[in-house]
Parts: structure tokens; sequence; C-alpha cells
């Protein structure tokens, strides 16, 4: 591998992990799996939150959401005395670029430490001329070595995209898996365009609850009209304004599963071919792993994440707690905000805003689909998982935690008519 490798960050929004990874998908994608097969796949990796701004937050600085100071879409944006990833690569001689869209906007401080950071409109989709815009620019970079890209494409996020060919059973079994089938021959092309010396790490930056069918996915789409209006109005006649019964597809809601594993895999030369990561790893660790591959470690890192390379070769076998979170835009109400920590067997999660306590214990192994909740029965394992939770997110005990810094009310205006068109607000 090159002292300075050129390196792709490729995060696909709403990717599930069991989608790249599951046996029984009904998606079809071969160059995805053709692909995996020349790196490392991480199988057990968390996303830090289960909304987009504070998951790329995460990647982009190492930091969980209480250092950062991104904890939502909009209100705060990435705290001052933060050293994104960009920054320190652009430091070590990178030029460091960002093709970026829906909610991350430069509004929110991610673009610091970018060269040349790039917000596009939700229709500016890889399928269409954007995408062949972008591989261009690929093709151009070739000779300006080395170069970080940060890629964020929209595809499988609502309202998904479908190339015509691609919208029948045989290419999956919902809107949802359809999409990632129409996906999978655009990532060959951006990946294959970056260059065989290039380093790529695929990622999502959540998961997304589906429905079961196409038909199901037809009749949810119509009765849109319908449901907003009665979510609306049940809530002002509920103590409690939202209800995780409303958001019954989507993400952001809770820290489920389906909605916090996401896919890891990274390929480049020097790694390991046809390898597999059980160990649970975090979104933090990206950015100190793409830092020593890129040689760029400082000799401190005011990061939560670690490295992701001991694991790479075997120095290192334990899981790694993971924290995350549902906070912001999915629940407008602070009461139904939801903190947790998982490890390979438990996940815990409370809402520490709530009028009266609320707790969520999973045992994965036993109950992978997390319908039972062992909390009322477990009041010791609970306070026990609490306590873990607490020293996780709170982890340089050293450092107090910090704030973001609150937007302005000019930039607060920009993001929110960003928002209501990508119909995150109303």
């Amino acid at each position: 591998m090159p002292d300075k490798p050129n390196i792709l960050v490729l995060v696909v929004d709403c990717l599930r992990a069991d989608k790249v990874f599951g046996a029984g998908r009904g998606c079809k994608t071969p160059f995805l799996d053709a692909w995996r097969a020349r790196g490392v796949s991480f199988t057990q990796c968390i996303s830090t939150a289960t909304t987009t701004t504070p998951s790329i937050a995460a990647q982009l600085t190492g930091q969980f959401p209480a250092f950062n100071g991104v904890r939502s879409h909009s209100g705060y944006k990435l705290n001052p005395s933060t050293t994104p990833l960009a920054q320190y690569l652009k430091d070590a001689g990178y030029r460091t670029l960002a093709r970026v869209t829906g909610p991350i906007s430069p509004e929110v401080g991610l673009d610091r430490g970018f060269d040349d950071y790039r917000w596009r409109k939700r229709r500016d989709y890889a399928f269409g001329l954007w995408g062949e815009q972008l591989l261009d620019e690929l093709r151009g970079l070739g000779g300006k070595a080395p170069w970080f890209l940060f890629l964020h494409l929209f595809e499988l996020h609502k309202p998904r995209q479908i190339l015509p060919q691609f919208n029948r059973a045989e290419f999956g079994v919902n809107f949802y898996e359809r999409s990632l089938s129409s996906l999978d021959g655009t990532l060959g092309k951006i990946i294959e365009t970056a260059g065989p010396d290039a380093v790529v790490f695929l990622t999502g930056d959540h998961g997304e609850k589906l429905l079961p069918s196409a038909f199901r996915d037809h009749i949810y789409e119509l009765s849109r009209p319908i449901r907003k209006p009665l979510r609306k109005l049940i809530g002002k006649l509920s103590r409690n304004p939202v209800s995780d019964a409303f958001y019954e597809t989507g993400h952001g809601f809770h820290v489920y599963d389906e909605l916090a594993r996401v896919p890891l895999v990274v390929v480049g030369p020097a790694l390991p071919v046809n390898t597999t990561v059980q160990q649970q790893v975090r979104h933090v660790d990206i950015a100190p792993t793409v830092l020593e591959i890129a040689g760029a470690s400082p000799a401190s890192l005011s990061m939560n994440g670690r490295s992701l390379l001991p694991l790479v070769r075997g120095e290192e076998a334990e899981d790694r707690l993971a924290y995350c979170e549902a906070v912001g835009a999915a629940l407008p109400n602070a009461k139904s905000w939801l903190v947790g920590i998982r490890s390979p067997q438990y996940k815990y999660c409370y809402r520490p805003f709530a009028d009266r306590p609320f707790e969520e214990l999973y045992d994965l192994r036993a109950d992978p689909s997390e319908q039972t909740n062992l909390a009322p029965g477990q009041p010791q394992l609970c306070a026990e998982w609490k306590a873990k939770l607490q020293t996780l997110s709170q982890e340089f005990e050293a450092q107090p935690i910090l704030q973001g810094q609150k937007m302005t009310e000019a930039e607060q205006q920009i993001l929110e008519e960003r928002l209501k068109d990508l119909g995150y607000i109303e």
C-alpha cells in the first residue's frame, strides 16, 4: 500500500447490514458480493445514531454525539473544539473532497477541513447526469493523489429509486430490495473508477425498517396524505405526542438492530482478502482507521473510536461496546428520545427525558428480532447496563461533555427549507 493511498468513504443512506451480508435477502447484488471477497467485511458494525446527520458526524469525527455536538439534523452544528477527520488528512497533505446530499448540508459544519464540499439536491441521483459527472471527476483525480473523498448516496432513501428493469420480483420482494439491486451496478462503476490503489470503505449511515412486500409499499405510499393529518390529530389528543406506533417504517424512531446495524466493508492494497471480522465494531472506529491507513494519526487523538486494523491483524479479539441513540427529527418530542448500548448479547436502552422510567433490554442471541423486553423482570441487569451506558457515553471523563455550536438564525432557516424539501419536516 502506498504511504498515502487514495481513500474513498462511500456511505449509502439507509443501507442495512442484512441486505449486504444476509443469507435470506431477495436483492441481487453481484458486484457487491464479488467485491466483498476482495477485502474485509465487518458484519457487526453499529451506527452511532439512527438518523443521518449525527451518524455522519460520528463517522467524520470519531466521536459520539455528546462530544461532537451534532445530535440532530438542525439546531446545533459541529463543536468548534472538535477536529474532524478531513482536517487531520488535509494537514497530512491530502486533497479532501465531499459529495453529499440529504440533511448534511454545510450549515451543520461538517464541511470543516474539506477543500471542496458540495451539497446537491436529492434529485441528483447517481443513476443520472450527476452520476456521470461524478465518474468523470473521479477519473480526473488520478494525477492529484493523495485524495480523500467522502461520498454520500441517497438512492435507497424514500422515495426509493429503482431503474425500470429492476422493478420486478426477481430483484427483491419490496421496493427497498429492488432499489439496492438497481444500485449495485452503479456502486461498481464508482468503486472501480476510484482505481485499484484506492482504499474503499463502504457503509450505511443507518438501517431502515421495511414493509414485507412491494404491494404494501404501494399502499403505504398512497396512504401518506391520510396518515400525516391522522398522526397529528392523535398526537394532539395523546399525552405523548409521538408514539413509535406511528413510525412503522423508516428510521430514527428507535435503536433496534434493523435501524442500527449497518454493513462495513474495507477493500484496498495490503488489506487481507476474503476476510470476515465477527467482532462488534462502531461507526466511530472509521475515522481513526482512515488515519492509520493514511499514515496521518497524530500523537493524541480526541476520538471515542479506535482503529480497526488491530482486529484485522488479529492483535485484538474483544468486541467493542457500541453506543447508539435515536434523537431528533423522527422524535421531535424529547420525551421519546432513546439512548442505548449494545454488546453481541445484550442491548439496553431507555428514554432519559420521559415522565416515567421506561427501559428496554433484549437478549440478542436468544431474541435477535428484539420481540421480548426483559427489562421488567431484570432490574439488576438493567442497572448494570445503564451504568455501562453512562460510562461509555462519557468515556473521556477528564473532559467536560462538549456542546455543539448553536446555528445562526440564517443557517437554521436555510437548513429547514432543505429539510422540508426532503420531507423531514412539514
